[in-house]
């Protein structure tokens, strides 16, 4: 496996505020939590050499009420988040694998079942001075056939001046 190349990347962020009292948007209070994910994959065609690679970071402003469990918790779901990708590709090459094996074992059977079923041809060269022979005894009829129909034609054509001459004849005396 060698030539074709796979990336994907996905950035995310996600953040967390509290509302104040008028409704607005309060940023940069002490509740805040701010955290980016960066993941990569990287892999070659086939599957081989596949690599995940994650970043994360966490910035908090957090005030009493929240201590770093929160951002352990953070950092322990994207192992989770990458652990579950991880899994799914492996399945996903793994589908990949079966069904080139599959197109393989199906490429065998059709190879092998044209070399089972080729056609015969006849070879007719034997036969070619036969034909050829045939063929100019053809041609020598067709030929004289023609020159029967046209002396056919020319000897109707002078009996019918005989007749002519002969009627102009009979008709002068």
């Amino acid at each position: 496996p060698c030539c074709s190349t796979m990336s994907y990347s996905a950035r995310s962020s996600y953040s967390s505020s509290r509302m104040g009292s008028g409704g607005q948007l309060l940023r940069g209070s002490p509740s805040m939590l701010t955290a980016s994910k960066s993941m990569s994959v990287f892999g070659e065609a086939g599957g081989y050499g596949a690599r995940i690679s994650s970043a994360s970071s966490a910035n908090s402003s957090l005030s009493n009420s929240m201590d770093s469990g929160n951002s352990m918790e953070i950092n322990q779901n994207g192992k989770q988040t990458m652990q579950n990708l991880n899994d799914r590709l492996a399945t996903y090459l793994a589908k990949v694998r079966s069904l080139e094996m599959a197109n393989a074992e199906l490429e065998k059977q059709i190879h092998d079942w044209y070399n089972s079923h080729t056609v015969v041809s006849h070879d007719y060269t034997s036969y070619s001075t036969t034909i050829d022979d045939l063929r100019g005894k053809i041609g020598a009829a067709s030929t004289e056939n023609a020159k029967l129909s046209l002396s056919v034609d020319n000897a109707k054509l002078a009996a019918d001046d005989f007749r002519m001459k002969s009627e102009n004849e009979l008709a002068m005396r």
